[in-house]
């Protein structure tokens, strides 16, 4: 690696002048006569002061120089190590015997080729196994008792359901039903107003809530019926008066223990018929709901699952490259058993550099900031890029805490037709910022008033006279002044006193 030294006479020689700080010490150099200090004694100006009610006198030479027209950059530099822009290591998603291997370290391997592929005998035979499975269960004499079964629910419901209106009437039962089936809509009709409330929606919630008044009002009638004609026309009977031991009609309506276990009955028979009917659809392939039940659909769905894993495992066998690439390494042999990686494939067409700076060169390092890498084996070429990657955390290398980030080249680095080995050390400027063309002055002349104002002292017939200047890029040592101050101007820099 070159010395930050000889890489900085080589940038004087382009006529930038460059603030670095190689490993974290900034450093500024003016090219092409930037900054010309007037010659010894030249211009000198002598100010006679006299301080009250003394008889000495002090002498103050004004130093000065002159404002030039020139480059800027400021920079800062570290190391950096050639790395591949995509560099993964691969491996079978499970366990097995390896079988074939294709490839072996530097071939050239396009996207989804076939690299290498496990002993495949115990995979085929489970998803033979699970497939004759799901064949079984979806067979035609499968399908037939699920529809002779879907008949039987449906035969039962209704009849556990006649069985209860038995008990409280048709009219009553309808209307509790429907009570059920109105707040679905409403719920449905608020959920859709909820996530957009559009005229049409809110229009659909007011018609919901209609709705479900009105079926709440007429089961408010059907009861009224049930207790008025109803139960007296199927639940009057022949009582016995106990004083008088003479026979009389009465009403004696169902108790609420055998209405509940009539509800229950039903309940079931429903649940059970709509399980049936999901089995039945799921069996010829239609779609059934994602909350769908019964036990003989679960059975049939992990069946299904069984099917897609086993041929998933059997896919998994395969090994295939994941982008056109390069294999560096190969961690296998044929025979052997394997459940991870076993090759490493790199995309050698881009390169990265990994970098590492001066934790004093955090503000200086930021991602989108252009760089420029040199390496040994190329001394006369300069690779740019830019920075796309700057971690938040420093790293500590050889006992120094240091930045470490990430740099894309703009072209892979190539000595005749062979390109560098990854792993490479390079030396890395990051420019943080550059004025070309510009007027500079040392700080030193600078005057600052308030925050943002800065004032220079210009001679004008061979007096200072204070001037407001606008300040663009500056640090210790130099500051670009984008108005106010013309090149060539001389401007004050200090006094230097002596005493006569």
């Amino acid at each position: 690696m070159r010395s930050s030294t000889s890489r900085s006479e080589r940038k004087t020689n382009s006529g930038f002048a460059h603030s670095k700080k190689p490993l974290g010490i900034l450093r500024w150099v003016i090219f092409g006569g930037l900054l010309v200090l007037l010659a010894a004694g030249g211009y000198a100006i002598y100010v006679r002061v006299i301080p009250n009610e003394t008889a000495s006198v002090s002498t103050s030479t004004l130093q000065t120089a002159v404002a030039r027209q020139g480059n800027l950059i400021i920079e800062a530099s570290g190391a950096g190590t050639l790395i591949s822009a995509n560099e993964v290591n691969i491996g079978f998603p499970s366990s097995g015997t390896l079988k074939e291997l294709y490839v072996q370290v530097g071939d050239q391997v396009t996207e989804g080729q076939v690299l290498a592929t496990l002993d495949t005998t115990s995979l085929e035979t489970a998803l033979i196994q699970a497939k004759q499975t799901l064949l079984e269960m979806t067979s035609p004499g499968a399908i037939a008792t699920a529809e002779s079964n879907l008949v039987k629910a449906q035969e039962e419901m209704l009849s556990a359901r006649s069985s209860l209106a038995g008990y409280i009437s048709e009219g009553v039962l309808y209307y509790q039903e429907g009570i059920v089936t109105a707040q679905q809509k409403l719920y449905e009709a608020n959920l859709a107003e909820l996530n957009s409330p559009t005229t049409a929606n809110q229009q659909a919630v007011f018609d919901a809530n209609d709705a479900l008044t009105i079926v709440k009002t007429n089961l408010i009638s059907a009861k009224n019926t049930y207790e008025t004609v109803y139960l007296p026309k199927y639940f009057t009977t022949r009582c016995t008066d106990d004083t008088t031991h003479r026979p009389y009609a009465c009403i004696i309506p169902p108790t609420d223990f055998v209405v509940q276990q009539a509800q229950t009955t039903y309940n079931l028979a429903k649940a059970k018929y709509q399980q049936a009917q999901y089995l039945v659809a799921a069996l010829k392939g239609d779609t059934v709901p994602e909350n769908a039940t019964g036990s003989d659909l679960v059975a049939l769905t992990k069946a299904k699952e069984a099917v897609q894993n086993a041929q998933t495992d059997l896919d998994n066998a395969i090994l295939k490259a994941p982008f056109d690439g390069t294999i560096m390494n190969v961690n296998a042999t044929i025979g052997s058993a394997v459940n991870d990686t076993i090759l490493t494939i790199a995309d050698l067409s881009t390169s990265n550099l990994i970098i590492y700076m001066d934790e004093t060169d955090w503000q200086n390092v930021k991602v989108g900031y252009t760089a420029q890498a040199t390496f040994d084996a190329l001394p006369n070429e300069v690779f740019t890029g830019k920075v796309i990657q700057v971690y938040p955390s420093l790293t500590n290398i050889g006992g120094s805490t240091m930045i470490e980030g990430l740099v894309e080249l703009d072209k892979t680095p190539t000595l005749g037709s062979d390109r560098l080995p990854l792993g490479v050390s390079a030396s890395v400027d990051i420019i943080a910022a550059q004025a070309e063309n510009v007027v500079l002055v040392p700080v030193e002349a600078l005057h600052k008033l308030s925050s943002g104002n800065y004032a220079v002292f210009v001679m004008e017939s061979e007096k200072p006279v204070l001037r407001m200047v606008t300040v663009g890029l500056q640090d210790d040592t130099f500051a670009e002044i984008t108005s106010g101050l013309q090149a060539g101007e001389i401007i004050t820099t200090g006094i230097v006193e002596t005493n006569q």
